[in-house]
């Protein structure tokens, strides 16, 4: 990871607003791109997923380890998750 996304891991083990505010700006994009190719780019299943990610990244942040991956590595992990858990939900 570069200073600044240490900067944000470290501020997101603290709780801090601003490193949530920055982890948005420099990944929403991102995660929005990779939950629609994983949804077929369906807009409200996207904007659903999306908020769905940023809240469990809210909920676990402060077990974030920047010594196992990446913020993005983090957030894509938890994109992944929720898709597969929207998939078995829609088989059931």
């Amino acid at each position: 990871m570069n200073k600044s996304e240490d900067k944000i891991a470290e501020g997101l083990r603290r709780g801090c607003r601003d490193s949530w505010s920055s982890l948005y700006d420099l990944y929403a994009e991102r995660v929005w791109r990779a939950a629609a190719g994983m949804l077929g780019g369906n807009s409200q299943e996207t904007a659903d997923l999306v908020q769905e990610v940023f809240l469990a990244a809210a909920e676990s942040a402060s077990r974030f380890d920047p010594k196992r991956g990446s913020l993005w590595n983090w957030l894509s992990g938890i994109v992944r998750n929720k898709v597969s858990l929207r998939f078995r939900q829609d088989a059931s």
